[in-house]
């Protein structure tokens, strides 16, 4: 089998030793045969030209009696060889093509990495002590912001996973709340200005360090307002410590069996840990950064109708794209069946007031999305699920709602 350029022109002269009946032609590399020649007698020549470059066969078939002796065969390799060089020089021309432009990609993300490594350093400054207060938690600061001090009952509110601020995140929600409560927002290890423990971020050591964090801070009756996966670690927290909590308010919270439901083909875990390592990729890299500086609204997700001073903006971009996915948080999603595992059984105490906000784009992706909510409530006095018009951060789209129901449910 030869492999031949379109274009190459072949010749084959052929003789028998009696006259006889011959065919020739050539065959591709799919196995179609072509004839060029039928004749009979003892002399016979064919020429033809290949049309498409590819692997071929050629073949001589005598179909009479007869000694049959290949006298002349030939490829016109002339045009062959000016195709061959061409084809070699293009291939050398791509391939240095190729090369190049690795290399100056390889360059440009070098630049940008560097060049957010530089903004990283410089901006560490700008962070530090941006707001809250910090409270001593197993030898490591946790960062805690208080709002409507001088009130008496307590909320304490709890992120859900990989807020990069949570206390810039729940501001609009805490001020409100702050007018008759005393609105205690907590940044979790890894969260926000909160230090990075470093240590396993499973469900009890979660739960453990947060519930010391309000013993520090000399409350001991609060009620829970929790957003998505903070759902299950007041689940287990009412449980644990079920005389200090007076209540549990859900924004769209987690709940233990809701892997049980879930309509796609890959866990949303699964989903959520790829999204989460393109992510820090992207924050390493600088592309985040790189987005950012056409798009600065993009680098954080937040209520923006709020009206954030440009302070508290340029901190929340920090803080997303220098410290969001760290060991802790990344560690904690590594942990995030078990922690489903955990509480799987679980429901809330039967003497404890459960109110819960859920979104209503949840309802529709999940039919149980609403029922798995219910489920987890035994006290049927004040309990309530409400369904919101809205996505995941309820708190956003819906702020005015929630406190409004909120007061409802706790002062009346």
């Amino acid at each position: 089998m030869f492999y031949v350029l379109g274009g190459t022109t072949v010749n084959f002269t052929v003789k028998l030793s009696t006259s006889g009946s011959v065919q020739m032609g050539y065959i591709n590399n799919s196995g179609i045969k072509t004839r060029t020649y039928s004749g009979i007698g003892s002399s016979h020549s064919t020429s033809f030209t290949i049309p498409f470059t590819g692997y071929y066969r050629f073949y001589v078939t005598n179909q009479s009696s007869g000694t049959l002796q290949i006298t002349g065969g030939t490829i016109s390799f002339f045009f062959f060889f000016i195709l061959l060089i061409i084809e070699a020089f293009m291939r050398k021309i791509i391939f240095k093509v190729i090369k190049w432009i690795l290399l100056v990609l390889i360059l440009i993300l070098a630049v940008i990495v560097v060049w957010n490594y530089a903004c990283k350093r410089n901006e560490a400054g700008k962070v530090k002590d941006a707001y809250g207060q910090s409270v001593e938690v197993a030898g490591k600061n946790m960062v805690v912001d208080i709002k409507g001090e001088e009130n008496e009952t307590t909320i304490i509110l709890l992120p859900g996973w990989g807020s990069p601020s949570p206390v810039l995140e729940f501001l609009p929600l805490a001020e409100q709340l702050s007018k008759e409560y005393r609105a205690i927002t907590i940044e979790p290890f890894g969260y926000g200005l909160s230090d990075v423990a470093d240590t396993e971020r499973n469900i009890d050591t979660i739960v453990e360090e947060l519930h010391e964090c309000v013993k520090e801070l000399d409350y001991n009756q609060y009620y829970l307002m929790a957003h998505s996966l903070s759902g299950l670690y007041s689940l287990y927290w009412a449980n644990v410590y079920p005389q200090e909590v007076q209540g549990f308010i859900g924004i769209d919270p987690s709940v233990p069996k809701q892997s049980d439901e879930e309509p796609f083909p890959i866990s949303m875990i699964a989903l959520n840990k790829l999204s989460a390592y393109w992510q820090k990729v992207k924050n390493i890299t600088g592309i985040t950064r790189l987005q950012s500086v056409a798009h600065s609204e993009k680098a954080i997700y937040a209520d923006l109708s709020y009206g954030y001073s440009e302070k508290q903006l340029e901190v929340y971009r920090i803080l997303s794209m220098d410290y969001m996915y760290n060991k802790d948080v990344m560690n904690e999603l590594k942990h995030m069946e078990e922690t489903l595992e955990t509480v799987r059984d679980m429901k809330f105490p039967e003497d404890l007031p459960v109110l819960q906000f859920i979104s209503s784009s949840n309802c529709e992706i999940m039919d149980l999305w609403e029922p798995l909510h219910k489920e987890v409530i035994t006290e049927t006095g004040r309990s309530e699920v409400i369904r919101l018009d809205g996505g995941h951060y309820l708190h956003f789209e819906r702020r005015q709602e929630i406190v409004e129901k909120v007061n409802e449910w706790i002062l009346n």
